[in-house]
């Protein structure tokens, strides 16, 4: 339980029909102790519970019985807080979890490209995880996809087209995270014969492998770094799907751009958005005052913010 941020974390285990490569978990949850811990006393300073389980809803069946549990007894409204697939979110999934109260779910899409799902082991049923995402924006429900960054036979390419298809899911927020390579897990254990670097110090940062150098893998730490800074921004994704622009292509110009312009830096966020929007436009000759709007919609800039782009 975090004193600053009061959470209470939950971790669980599962009989394992398939283990993910890169994630292993290990310990019980039973939904009676989620009752004890929305309704005891000496909880009443938790603020978010998160049920830290890698695929939650892995066990449709499990999850929709924790949901309904919860729903029935979480009298004070406790934001609940875990990581699914969304290829096994159906409706009544989706509605039960809005009713359990949970405020924030980590989607993992990890990467589209097939061959590299294929090295660690994950499926993606595209079909299924547009449908599951559907079903969480019908139901209002708060979610963030998440790419991984590093994964081997993934090439600066491949990740690229993942974080085009990503950014145009309409997702309220994404974020990549560097690839770490966990022990126990199934690509610990293959790391020599996949050529995998990695930090021999948590959290085990990924370094290079066969088809990433330890230029590319920088390349998208500085990426996930701005992913984090403008990529939940609606005006920067509309601004991607530009002709002939994509939602990597202004990644790309934003990290340039911002090395450039350090002293933008101290600025705040939709004022640097709003400068940058400006450069872009005028870098690609494309009509800026709709998205100069736009931000100032998005950041709530002063009116003579958004005339200074006429």
């Amino acid at each position: 339980k975090s004193v600053a941020h009061p959470m209470k974390f939950f971790q669980f285990a599962r009989d394992k029909p398939f283990e993910s490569s890169t994630l292993v978990s290990r310990l019980k949850l039973r939904p009676e102790e989620s009752y004890r811990t929305t309704n005891s006393r000496d909880e009443q300073d938790i603020e978010q519970i998160y049920l830290m389980d890698p695929i939650f809803n892995l066990n449709a069946a499990r999850a929709k019985e924790i949901c309904r549990f919860v729903a029935a007894h979480n009298h004070r409204c406790i934001p609940f807080h875990t990581e699914v697939w969304a290829e096994f979110i159906d409706e009544e999934m989706a509605r039960l979890m809005q009713a359990a109260h949970f405020k924030f779910l980590e989607v993992g899409l990890q990467t589209t490209d097939q061959a590299v799902l294929v090295t660690v082991e994950r499926r993606l049923k595209l079909t299924r995880f547009l449908e599951g995402l559907g079903h969480l924006k019908r139901f209002r429900i708060p979610f963030e996809v998440q790419l991984i960054y590093g994964l081997p036979g993934e090439t600066r390419a491949t990740f690229r087209r993942s974080l085009d298809f990503a950014a145009n899911l309409q997702a309220p927020q994404m974020s990549v995270f560097p690839l770490m390579v966990l022990p126990g897990t199934e690509l610990r254990r293959k790391a020599k014969a996949l050529e995998i670097e990695f930090d021999p110090e948590p959290p085990y940062f990924i370094r290079s492998h066969r088809s990433m150098s330890e230029a590319d893998i920088d390349y998208g730490l500085k990426v996930a770094d701005a992913v984090g800074h403008v990529g939940s921004s609606w005006t920067i994704r509309l601004l991607g799907r530009e002709s002939g622009v994509t939602f990597a292509d202004v990644i790309d110009e934003w990290l340039a751009w911002a090395v450039a312009r350090p002293a933008v830096e101290a600025a705040d966020e939709g004022s640097r958005i709003h400068q940058f929007i400006l450069h872009f436009c005028a870098l690609k000759r494309i009509e800026p005052r709709f998205y100069a709007a736009s931000a100032a919609v998005e950041f709530t800039f002063r009116p003579e913010a958004v005339a200074a782009a006429a």
